[in-house]
């Protein structure tokens, strides 16, 4: 399974932890109680389920993915997906508990993270902004240690949004930490030329780097503008192409006074490092956690 190529010998679940593979005990429904289905689309290749384990004895998310509906692509995607959720581990990312590949389906048993929709329903339904630049800091530094972690290992996400970053709050009056999650988009890095090719356009609308098209080579840069569109849209609620008039590449990164009057010279000069249109001048994520916008008090 860690090669993404090995398929089971026979129709029996086989499930990996950490880095190592053995075969499931038990059937993998038989381990899981009470469980409720939170996402199933028809045309969807996935399902999405919370239940109790058993054997953890926590509340986890079961996340399957229908091998029928998807090409010999996609199913190495999915592999791949599975083998980096169990596989990488950092606090700032979602982590797979465990996963099983039978003839049906692939299973990946995910932590279930306890505010999970915060930024889609603050900003993306309700159109509330994050005004306290210090959270913004925090919430921006989670997702960029989430994201070094998966770029260290030789990755790069490609669907950073707000629906993909969930918030984790221990106590009422805590800031949310953040965890960076599904990894259904991640491609492998070349070393040599530090690009993954791309062989169907990928990501999600408003949040995707330009770059990313059909038959396309892409580097960890992408996620960088992806980060940037999150970050002003925690600032001001829309993506900056919503602005009537404005095209990426036509011109700067437009910051309407209404919105940005009360917000650091430096923060803006920071999301203007992570969106520029050309990848090569973005900057990565090394240089942007020493980015003087988180040294300012």
């Amino acid at each position: 399974m860690q090669n993404g190529k090995n398929e089971p010998e026979s129709d029996k679940e086989q499930i990996t932890q950490g880095m190592s593979s053995t075969q499931c005990s038990e059937s993998c429904q038989e381990r899981l109680q009470n469980i409720k289905e939170i996402y199933n689309e028809q045309l969807s290749p996935t399902a999405v389920y919370l239940a109790y384990d058993v054997v953890y004895e926590k509340q986890v998310i079961i996340k399957k993915i229908f091998k029928n509906k998807l090409d010999n692509y996609q199913l190495e995607q999915a592999r791949l997906e599975s083998f980096i959720s169990c596989n990488l581990s950092h606090f700032n990312l979602c982590k797979g508990y465990a996963q099983y590949e039978n003839n049906e389906e692939i299973g990946i048993f995910m932590e279930f993270v306890n505010d999970a929709d915060y930024f889609v329903e603050k900003i993306e339904n309700n159109h509330q902004v994050i005004k306290n630049e210090l959270k913004l800091k925090s919430y921006i530094i989670d997702i960029l240690k989430g994201l070094q972690k998966i770029h260290q290992e030789g990755y790069a996400h490609l669907d950073i949004k707000l629906s993909n970053l969930y918030c984790v709050q221990k106590q009422q009056n805590d800031i949310r930490r953040v965890k960076v999650a599904d990894f259904g988009l991640c491609h492998k890095i070349d070393k040599e030329t530090g690009l993954a090719f791309i062989k169907y356009n990928c990501g999600t609308l408003g949040y995707k780097s330009p770059e990313v098209k059909d038959n396309s080579y892409v580097s960890q840069n992408a996620d960088m503008w992806s980060l940037g569109i999150v970050l002003y849209m925690m600032v001001c609620a829309y993506k900056p192409d919503q602005i009537k008039g404005y095209k990426y590449g036509s011109g700067p990164i437009p910051f309407r006074v209404f919105d940005w009057k009360n917000k650091s010279v430096l923060l803006k000069q920071f999301v203007e490092k992570l969106l520029r249109y050309d990848w090569k001048e973005r900057i990565t994520c090394e240089e942007a956690l020493k980015d003087p916008w988180f040294q300012q008090e």
